[in-house]
């Protein structure tokens, strides 16, 4: 074997390899190279009793740094490997930290300077995405910014984007109504109202996965399309537009999974009932949708989600600090990436043909201020299932109150599938007693003494084991401001130092270290009317409506590509193309302008070429 010019060679398996380098090329060793270093460095001796073992060497400074940068960082004397074969735990984690703790500096920081690893970020300020964004460039990440508290600054998220199949919509629909009815639900509320307004949607949602192209599906048409119902009972129309659009979709296939949905809403007729669900289904969605910001931000796709579970990427995920009004955007976007991995997962497996369900590149999410992004699905159960897909999830709380709150019953699931739990200090009731439960007892031993005075005096000695509380909620809302405590399953509690951001090998290289090093947003995204009102859903008497017996879907389209084609690069640039493309049965076919222009950019040098291909166009 060879590194730089090195040879390393053994003679004898029994013998040490022998490895010596100069400082100089110490610094040239890439992190890989030092690992196969460090593999190597070992002696097999025998013992007294003729058994074979095998002694670690000291490892190097150099191979200690590669080894610390491959951690999950708790404190300053506190890590965890990423390798969750080798330690059979989880990388899961709950941090519980009051205001002014240090969650952010002493934990979320510090890991992504890690960078071992795809992230993803909540940032309530925006603070982390300053700091760790150029870093992470430099370190050849792809940086995704998902911006809700400044819209205009923030890459475009489209839920149905990743929506492939029908069973994708009601997982899409459930994560929205559920932030958009609120995060904790009101109890005693009528189940009745919920279920159809989500079957509405559904049936909305179901129409245009079915029908149009992706430029034209987004919940901007869902609410369009929801202004067509007319329910009122002394309406003089037999049927409302929105009834005529799923006639011609039943006619093309009655097995559609959007009629069936909308036939179920239908059966209320027409009246005070079906009134109330139209009513409270468009209030909903219209009250955000409408909103020319949100209508700019979910109209098209750019954060291209796929990528994280692919190649190294990190996606900051900047939400309000005081408005949790829009966060049913970020927990809508945590629901689908969850999922998105998963089947990324199971599809390796197949290629792989093993059992093995890993990601490509490992994820990892940090979730700051958890309990403000809204309620994501089922999250008790990712949490149990993450680490055979290589996924990790650290959920930062302010206290365990918020946690009770948001889970109810199921908080205790949620805690036990966490094998760390980092405590950076807190005076909340409800916290501070259960780290002193999970501190434990430790056994004291007193000793008793009593005398007495007299002529004829006496006394007695006598001693006791008792236990007593590690320590007391009183001592541990009284513990030092720069120390924490970290619980890892099967090992006893470490009380430590916060971890030292300054201390961080990278750490010189962030926006803290100095202002030369922070990132800035300079992707502004601009409200464009035309766009708008191109992508709007045609009607029954316009001319751009394509009777649903004329279309074959792009998703069947693609899939059936996908099963006859290889995977050369380029036909995956083909189904990238394909992808939001409308196709009529015949030899026309009929795509937008702007995507006419867009595809002709890639395929055409000159602007001449472009204008020459563009003449006797008839987009609609």
């Amino acid at each position: 074997m060879t590194i730089y010019g090195l040879n390393i060679t053994s003679t004898d398996r029994k013998k040490t390899e022998k490895v010596s380098i100069t400082m100089d090329l110490k610094n040239k060793l890439s992190d890989d190279e030092l690992k196969i270093l460090a593999d190597l460095k070992y002696k097999e001796q025998k013992s007294s009793y003729g058994r074979i073992s095998c002694k670690k060497k000291r490892y190097t400074t150099d191979e200690i740094r590669y080894a610390r940068l491959c951690t999950q960082l708790y404190s300053k004397r506190v890590a965890l490997s990423m390798d969750n074969r080798l330690t059979q735990l989880n990388l899961n984690t709950i941090v519980l930290g009051g205001s002014g703790s240090g969650k952010s500096r002493y934990f979320v920081k510090p890991n992504i300077l890690q960078a071992n690893s795809s992230i993803v970020v909540t940032d309530p300020s925006g603070e982390l995405l300053m700091s760790c964004g150029k870093f992470l460039e430099e370190q050849g990440y792809i940086v995704k910014i998902f911006n809700i508290e400044d819209m205009s600054n923030s890459m475009r998220y489209n839920p149905f984007a990743y929506v492939h199949e029908d069973a994708d919509i009601p997982l899409m629909v459930d994560t929205i109504v559920s932030n958009l009815e609120g995060m904790v639900k009101p109890k005693g509320a009528n189940i009745f109202w919920d279920e159809a307004l989500r079957t509405l949607l559904i049936a909305v949602c179901g129409y245009l996965f079915e029908t149009q192209p992706m430029e034209k599906r987004n919940f901007t048409n869902v609410a369009r399309l929801l202004e067509l119902m007319d329910v009122d009972e002394n309406s003089e129309a037999e049927k409302d537009e929105l009834d005529k659009l799923f006639d011609d979709l039943e006619e093309a296939d009655p097995t559609s999974y959007a009629v069936s949905n909308y036939k179920v809403i239908k059966s209320a007729g027409r009246g005070e009932t079906a009134q109330n669900i139209s009513i409270t289904t468009l209030s909903k969605i219209s009250r955000f949708f409408k909103l020319k910001k949100i209508a700019n931000l979910t109209y098209k796709e750019e954060l291209n989600l796929d990528e994280i579970g692919q190649r190294k990427c990190a996606l900051f995920v900047i939400t309000p600090q005081a408005n949790t009004t829009y966060n049913f955007l970020a927990a809508e976007l945590y629901t689908q990436l969850f999922d998105l991995l998963y089947k990324q997962g199971v599809k390796n497996a197949k290629k792989r043909h093993t059992t093995c369900v890993e990601v490509d590149m490992p994820v990892r999410f940090l979730i700051d201020e958890a309990g403000n992004i809204g309620t994501i699905p089922r999250l008790e159960n990712v949490m149990s299932t993450c680490r055979k897909y290589n996924i990790s999830i650290s959920l930062i709380y302010q206290n365990m109150a918020q946690v009770q709150t948001l889970f109810e019953k199921k908080w205790e699931i949620l805690v036990g599938n966490c094998d760390t739990m980092l405590f950076l200090g807190g005076i909340d009731p409800s916290t501070v007693k259960l780290i002193s439960e999970r501190l434990g007892k430790q056994t004291i031993n007193t000793i008793n003494t009593s005398k007495t005075t007299g002529n004829k005096g006496s006394g007695s000695k006598s001693k006791q084991s008792i236990g007593r509380n590690l320590m007391f909620t009183s001592e541990i809302e009284q513990m030092d401001n720069d120390k924490c405590i970290v619980f890892i399953r099967s090992m006893k509690p470490f009380m430590d130092f916060k971890y030292p951001l300054e201390r961080h090998p990278n750490y010189k290289r962030s926006g803290d270290y100095s202002d030369k090093n922070m990132y800035f947003l300079e992707n502004e995204i601009i409200f464009d009317q035309r766009v708008m009102l191109a992508m709007t859903v045609p009607l029954q008497d316009q001319a751009e409506y394509i009777h649903p017996r004329n279309i074959v879907s792009c998703d069947q389209h693609n899939s059936q590509k996908e099963r006859s084609s290889t995977n050369s690069e380029q036909d995956k640039q083909n189904q990238s193309m394909e992808s939001s493309v409308i196709m009529p049965v015949g030899d026309t076919y009929c795509y937008p302008i702007y995507e006419v222009i867009e595809h002709l950019k890639q395929s055409h040098s000159s602007l001449s070429d472009i204008i020459t291909v563009c003449e006797g166009y008839d987009g609609h």
